[in-house]
């Protein structure tokens, strides 16, 4: 493992990715000196790095290795010696390197560690599990896909989006592990659903302490040596405005729209309980979970999950990283039930071809409850820039009445810009740029009325 002692000199390379940024600010914090580089700096996540004092290099320059003389390196998992010229450079002087995932397992295996993976609501569950925590004055180290405010003190505990993609999350050692639902993903490495399903099943027997499980999650617990509770909308009751979660009978408004983000809510609160029953050995009572609840539901969203960029010229701004057909329809269904009387303009950006390949019908479906949709070209990932697979935006807008095919962010701006009208609400979807979209849209709406 690379060496990881305070005051120690990190290069990360890739460093403006939302996982990398949380990563190095978390080492910033806790004392090492961290610069970094990525492709372009006009992400969110660099002005945050940069508020935080992090030097950051725009593009790779493999001779920056040999000027900055790291004492070690840690890297996206995008990247490789054959991919990244500063990561070959490392390698060829034997500097100490190591990828994010691997970095992350060895954080797991020093801290009390709540994993949460699953196909959708990672992001959202993490966020909203460190929620918890500081609630119960709980320090954790936050390893997620969202920016979250960095404590510089020693950590007690970390939350880490356990991602799955590259068998990834199978080097980590969670205490509690949370997996939110197993809808078949990644198709470009793991050939079958049934591969998809064992690879949760060997990250779930890797929890120490308690699995919080959904219900529809099918996975075989009978020769688990864990703890399994499972969760599920079952568990989960109207209550007037509120939502009453069992099995406490307890109650609380969440502060996103959907049954999608109550069940996030219920994971959380699972997760928080079965981490302090872990460390502590004893149970939090109704009074401390009720506390814990109500700073989970305290959640807004976060950067690119139900983000709010704001009502102007009554129109109603959201960004959302939606980008699978089942996060799709859940996403849709949350807004129609909280906004009914709002026409919906989406503009979504799908994410890999060979996800768009695999799931072309679903996707259909689920974007066909958009009243107005945008579709821009599809967003191709670094391993598929390559790739010799015609499939394009075009041919999904082709199967959806009435959808629009835009080339790039920039058409796509000015096809909305001339079709919103008050009472709309626009969300902005899926991967990219797409919240630059939803950003200039805002400020154009903004302008318009001031």
């Amino acid at each position: 493992m690379i060496p990881l002692t305070p005051g120690s000199n990190i290069y990360f390379i890739g460093i403006c990715g939302t996982g990398m940024s949380n990563l190095a600010r978390y080492f910033h914090a806790q004392g090492f000196h961290v610069t970094g580089s990525d492709a372009a700096l006009g992400f969110y996540t660099a002005e945050l790095l940069e508020e935080a004092g992090i030097g950051l290099y725009e593009g790779f320059d493999p001779s920056r290795i040999s000027r900055v003389q790291p004492d070690a390196v840690i890297y996206s998992a995008a990247f490789s010696e054959d991919t990244n010229e500063e990561l070959a450079r490392t390698v060829h002087l034997a500097v100490p390197a190591a990828s994010y995932p691997e970095v992350l397992g060895f954080i797991s295996r020093q801290l009390p560690t709540i994993c949460i993976a699953g196909t959708h609501g990672k992001t959202t569950t993490s966020y909203m599990t460190l929620l918890g925590l500081q609630y119960l004055g709980v320090a954790a180290a936050p390893l997620i896909g969202a920016p979250f405010p960095i404590l510089e003190k020693s950590p007690a505990a970390a939350v880490i989006e356990a991602c799955e993609y590259r068998w990834h999350f199978l080097r980590y050692r969670p205490a509690v592990s949370v997996i939110t639902s197993l809808d078949y993903d990644h198709v470009d490495c793991y050939p079958t659903r049934e591969s998809y399903r064992e690879a949760f099943e060997s990250f779930a027997q890797l929890t120490t302490g308690e699995l919080i499980l959904h219900g529809e999650a099918a996975l075989d617990t009978a020769s688990y040596t864990c703890r399994v509770t499972r969760y599920g909308r079952d568990q989960i009751e109207p209550f007037g405005t509120l939502r009453r979660f069992l099995p406490w009978g307890l109650t609380a408004k969440p502060g996103v729209p959907g049954m999608h983000i109550a069940e996030d809510a219920l994971a959380a609160l699972q997760a928080v309980r079965a981490w302090w029953l872990h460390v502590h050995q004893q149970e939090l009572d109704l009074l401390q979970l009720q506390g814990v609840l109500d700073a989970i539901c305290s959640y807004r969203g976060t950067s690119r999950r139900f983000e709010q960029l704001g009502e102007f010229g009554g129109v109603l701004f959201i960004d959302d990283y939606a980008h699978h057909p089942a996060e799709i329809n859940a996403l849709l269904e949350g807004i129609r039930e909280a906004y009914p009387a709002r026409r919906l303009v989406v503009d979504f950006v799908p994410h890999t071809v060979s996800r768009t390949r695999a799931f072309l019908d679903q996707f259909v479906q689920a974007l066909s409850r958009a009243d107005v949709l945008i579709l821009q070209e599809i967003y191709l990932s670094q391993r598929e820039m390559d790739s010799t697979d015609p499939l394009s935006s075009r041919d999904l807008a082709d199967r959806i009445p009435g959808a629009r095919y835009c080339r790039d962010g920039q058409e796509a701006f000015q096809v909305i810009n001339g079709l919103l009208q008050e009472g709309d609400l626009c969300i902005t979807m899926g991967a990219g740029d797409n919240r630059d979209v939803g950003r200039a849209l805002a400020a154009a709406r903004k302008g318009e009325r001031a």
